[in-house]
């Protein structure tokens, strides 16, 4: 098609009408004659340049959206198609089923003018009561309304039914959809908390209790806008730690959420901050990075009860590196991993004192101070990478550090290393740690998916890896594992998900599939899953794909269906389970039968 005639490469949408096709391009209309000439049709258009984002065919007619009504082509000229509509409605969507229209758009003013709006006596009437910004609109074949949405908060983003005359949202329950979840922690009530830092986009900081999301956007109700690298819940409060920011004295500052009063405040004199832990005295460290080395500070100790804090950094103690991205408290001990010069592991010494008032140095003289790295003159203390990026401190006293090149584990005085290899951890950055109650971790390393590392009876570990699809994204910035231990929470670099493994040696024993089945409604309370490998959600079907009834997050002992739909009990006959599980996307078929009770 020679398209050197068009008065815009920019084609936003085509549609026959008759033998002529009409395109709407960011100049205005045009149309192809059935000769192959071009001529324009913008009569009765705004201006000639009014840009259309989309055609639809309507009654031996064209209807243009945009940009701020619906026109009408009668065959000479445009003209506005029905009265209604708010002003300043920008359309971007035109659905057209036989006689019926609808619209979806929204606005630059009033977020109560956007939506959804249907063509009745010529007049454009709002489709339900709950009001979203509208991208898209269409109708099924059997007569279900849907649209799509957007929104600058992305709460209401996704994709809306309506259903019993108002909209329903159809989302994945949880928080928005952030580039970078850097933190996920399960606190001692065993709700998860997260926390986001992406360039350009507000930080999420919020709690899932396993029935509620909570999400709290930086810069509302008091809270900073600074990255959140990781947060630390401890009782009733809530540590972020904020970084990289510019130089000023009050940018990125620790800062507190006390969950109560919903109050967040700034800590003075503590910027930068990356990584927290707190010890068994309820003193919180604090280790701090940037990439712009004058602006880290070393580590801090902030002590809640007095509000006094303390800077630890290569002028005062023996600490190598004023760039700290990992922090671990073990007893007396911190341990402090640089991003570039290995590992300081600090030893208090039988005082358990980080320093004295005797000396004024930073260290009393029965402090320890030793340093790794892949230098180390002695091989079994060698570090795998000098480059830390996260330490963790097992219960049976093993540390674990996470480099760039792999992982290193010490224990008893030496260090055993992991490198990235096709049967170990694939790829060579570790990007985050959760240690697991039975001496081996999870672990997730960019672009390399989840690992988990399970010890075996030769003193090492198994590697099982996980990727897409059974994960839904490779790249994991943070891990924390369920206060029940089934599940492992992965903050990655596209969203937060919850990860139910697979128990491979119970899904060899136990196949998928439904039980009882066949059933009968009133004989058992319902229809449950087996060999789903863990929770598992999905929807119920009927042979023409007519959904029958959803359900999320059940476990394998909890009932998915007691076969019935919305309007009662579902007539005998043959049914589908679709879900969503730890195996896979899978169907169950589940034959539904009346008569007596066997």
């Amino acid at each position: 098609m020679d398209i050197c005639d068009l008065p815009s490469f920019d084609v936003l949408d085509l549609s026959y009408l008759g033998d002529e096709l009409f395109l709407a391009t960011g100049e205005g209309v045009v149309a192809q004659r059935e000769d192959g000439t071009w001529t324009e049709r913008n009569a009765g258009l705004p201006t000639s340049d009014t840009i259309l984002r989309r055609l639809e065919p309507w009654q031996g007619q064209l209807l243009g959206a945009g940009p701020d009504a619906v026109h009408r082509w009668d065959g000479t000229a445009w003209s506005e198609l029905g009265a209604g509509l708010p002003a300043g409605f920008v359309p971007f969507d035109l659905f057209v089923d036989g006689a019926d229209v609808w619209v979806a758009g929204g606005t630059s003013g009033a977020f109560a003018d956007q939506g959804v709006f249907v063509l009745s006596a010529d007049t454009w009437t709002r489709v339900g009561t709950t009001v979203f910004t509208a991208t898209s609109v269409v109708r099924t074949a059997s007569g279900r309304l849907f649209a799509t949405a957007t929104d600058p908060t992305e709460r209401l983003d996704g994709l809306w039914e309506l259903a019993g005359g108002d909209w329903v949202q159809h989302r994945v329950p949880g928080p928005p959809e952030r580039a970078h979840y850097r933190s996920v922690t399960v606190d001692t009530e065993g709700r998860v908390w997260f926390s986001t830092a992406e360039s350009g986009k507000d930080p999420l900081v919020g709690t899932y209790d396993g029935n509620e999301w909570v999400v709290r956007n930086g810069g509302q109700n008091g809270a900073a806008r600074a990255w959140t690298w990781s947060v630390l819940p401890m009782a009733d409060m809530l540590f972020l730690a904020h970084c990289c920011c510019s130089v000023s004295e009050t940018a990125c500052q620790l800062e507190t959420f006390t969950e109560s009063a919903e109050e967040f405040r700034a800590i003075s004199g503590i910027r930068e901050a990356w990584s927290l832990d707190r010890d068994t005295g309820g003193d919180v460290w604090v280790s701090t990075n940037n990439a712009n080395e004058q602006l880290s500070h070393g580590i801090y100790r902030y002590r809640p009860s007095t509000g006094e804090v303390v800077n630890f950094n290569p002028e005062n103690t023996a600490l190598t590196s004023e760039q700290n991205p990992a922090i671990r408290v073990q007893g007396n001990r911190r341990w402090i991993g640089s991003s570039n010069d290995g590992v300081d592991l600090w030893d208090f010494g039988p005082d358990g004192q980080p320093y004295g008032e005797d000396t004024g140095t930073g260290q009393t003289d029965d402090d320890v101070w030793v340093h790794f790295s892949t230098t180390s003159s002695n091989s079994i203390s060698r570090l795998i990478g000098d480059t830390i990026t996260r330490i963790e401190v097992a219960a049976d006293g093993a540390v674990w550090i996470g480099t760039t090149e792999g992982i290193s584990i010490y224990k008893n005085g030496a260090i055993t290393s992991y490198g990235p290899r096709f049967d170990r951890v694939p790829t060579a950055q570790i990007t985050a740690l959760a240690l697991t109650s039975e001496g081996g971790a999870w672990v997730g390393s960019r672009n390399g998916g989840l690992t988990r590392m399970r010890p075996n009876d030769a003193g090492g570990f198994d590697f099982t890896n996980y990727r897409p699809p059974l994960l839904p994204n490779p790249n994991i910035d943070a891990l924390a594992i369920s206060a029940d231990g089934r599940s492992v929470w992965c903050g990655t670099t596209r969203g937060l998900a919850r990860f139910t493994p697979v128990d491979r040696a119970s899904a060899q024993v136990d196949e998928l599939g439904a039980y009882p089945n066949p059933f009968r409604p009133g004989c058992t309370d319902g229809v449950r899953l087996k060999g789903a490998g863990g929770l598992a959600g999905g929807v119920v079907v009927d042979m023409n794909g007519r959904v029958l009834h959803r359900f999320e997050e059940t476990a394998p002992d909890e009932v998915v269906w007691n076969g019935e739909d919305a309007d009662g009990p579902v007539a005998p006959g043959l049914y589908l389970v679709r879900l969503r599980a730890a195996v896979g996307v899978r169907t169950v078929a589940v034959a539904v039968l009346d008569g007596d009770c066997p």
